[in-house]
Formats: C-alpha cells, structure tokens, sequence
C-alpha cells in the first residue's frame, strides 16, 4: 500500500508539472505565413553615364510572401521569396531591372498567443537574387553598339542576397496580425564590373496568418 500511495504521489506530481509546460507550449504560434506588397529604393553602381543621368537611383514595386516555423517563444526559421521591378527612362531607352529573390535566416519575435497586440520583430536572411537588366545593355543592344540584326538579348545573373531588418505586427486576432511596416537593408553583391553592388532600401507591409 505505501509503495501505491508513492507511486501516486509521484505521477500526481509529474502531472502537476507538466500541465503548466504542456499549456505554455499550446500557447505559442509554432508558425506564420505573411504576404505583403513591397516598395523598394535601389542604388546601383552603374557607368558613369548612365549615373549621371539619375539611373544609380530605382524605385521598384512588387511583393513578398514568407514563411516561418517557430522552434522557441522568441526563435524561428524563416523562408522568403521576393520579386521587384523598377523601371526608369533615359534618352528614350525604358530601362527596367526585375529582381527575384530566395532567402532563408533567423526570425526574433515573440511569438506567444497571448500578450501584447504590437509584436516588434528582427530577422537576418540571406540567400540569391536573380538580376534580369534590359536588352539595351545585352548583346546587339544600343550600349553593345548594336542598333539592328535582331532584337537585344536581357542579361539577367543570379548573386548573393542579405535582408537586415525588422518591423512591427499588430495582431487583431489569436490566428491574425496587420504588419504595420518591415523595413529591410538589401544589399546584392554581384562582384561585376559594370553592376558592382546593388544596395536596396526595402519597405513591406501585409498580413500574417499564424
């Protein structure tokens, strides 16, 4: 009988313990899905020539969508994908650039159910970024020398990508949250003489289903 009742003890005080762990691992968002339009201000390092005219300088429109799986209360793996395009005329040439982009890092938020409705949050990603500049810089363009025998050819190149930044959602519901505003330092390495480095200024708002 005295080993039944320790038993008891025991396992009423294994469950004594684990309720408040149990609840406390129910209570957190173990993942969020965010889908936003993007603004993004662009500086290139161009030719001189073409940075004289203003063209160092894009702005780009476009979206993102991103997913994060939470391991902890305030740590997550996050996953994004990223498409811009920025255009901008000079001597009669539209010139538009599109980027693409795939990113994966670290997510700091705190991601409990409960608490406080604005939810600050910090992450650093990095990844690849898929360059595509017009057919007037490629092969048979205007600045290849080119001005017939077939259409320009685009150049597009695939470089390394970071995203620094944060921003701040605001959660309407258990499941939902507005995210007011992600701000993101972008630069793009892409070791070319001609487009050496393309630092980017990214703005993102949506929303995030958890």
């Amino acid at each position: 009988m005295k080993t039944l009742i320790n038993t008891a003890i025991i396992a009423a005080f294994m469950f004594v313990v684990s309720v408040p762990f149990v609840a406390a691992q129910d209570e957190l968002h173990k993942g969020e899905f965010f889908a936003g339009y993007t603004f993004q201000r662009t500086s290139n390092d161009y030719l001189e020539l073409l940075a004289d005219e203003g063209a160092n300088l894009r702005n780009g429109n476009g979206f993102n969508v991103a997913g994060t799986y939470n391991f902890t209360r305030y740590l997550g793996a996050k996953g994004e994908f990223g498409w811009v395009r920025g255009s901008k005329s000079i001597e009669g040439f539209d010139l538009k650039m599109t980027e693409t982009s795939f990113m994966g890092g670290i997510q700091v938020k705190d991601n409990k159910v409960e608490g406080s409705k604005m939810r600050p949050f910090a992450h650093v990603l990095m990844g690849m970024n898929r360059v595509t500049v017009p057919g007037v810089f490629g092969k048979g363009g205007p600045l290849d020398g080119g001005f017939g025998g077939g259409a320009p050819e685009d150049v597009s190149k695939t470089k390394f990508t970071m995203a620094i930044g944060g921003g701040i959602d605001y959660r309407v519901s258990d499941r939902m949250s507005i995210r007011a505003i992600q701000v993101d330092y972008k630069p793009t390495f892409t070791g070319d003489d001609f487009i050496e480095t393309m630092t980017g200024l990214r703005f993102s708002f949506g929303i995030v289903i958890n």
